[in-house]
């Protein structure tokens, strides 16, 4: 297995890392969670924007995510939009998909995306280019 580095965090060497799910239903309860992590230990936080229940107000969305990073400081943010399909809260079509997703990659310092392997194969590969413009990592899922 080839190491891989999330800012200070490498995975796939040393002692196994601790991934703690920030699942909120809306904004208040989302920097809640974020505050409660910060005082834990540990490695990395997966943002699961499923969860959200405004999720197509994106101006809120880039708010809500450009806060979460300033208030994790050095732990690594892993965005992730997953469909009901895959074991997600929502149904979400492939437009807001790209939607969702452009809007984090441009306008936020996420760390990371976890993308659907099961998604549209033009969408998944311009997402995957314009992540690593804005220099974020990606991680194909499939469940």
């Amino acid at each position: 297995m080839t190491p891989v580095t999330f800012k200070q965090l490498t995975l796939g060497s040393g002692l196994p890392k601790i991934c703690v799910p920030i699942t909120g239903t809306d904004i208040a309860k989302v920097i809640g969670q974020a505050g409660e992590v910060v005082s834990s230990s540990t490695d990395l936080v997966e943002w699961r924007l499923d969860y959200l229940n405004n999720l197509e107000d994106l101006d809120q969305l880039v708010q809500t995510a450009n806060r979460l990073t300033e208030i994790l400081g050095e732990l690594p943010l892993i965005a992730t939009l997953r469909d009901r399909t895959e074991g997600g809260k929502r149904q979400i079509a492939d437009s807001d998909y790209r939607d969702i997703y452009t809007e984090l990659l441009t306008k936020t310092k996420i760390t990371a995306i976890d993308l659907e392997w099961q998604r549209d194969p033009e969408t998944i590969k311009n997402l995957i280019a314009l992540a690593e413009s804005n220099h974020v990592r990606t991680i194909i899922s499939h469940h």
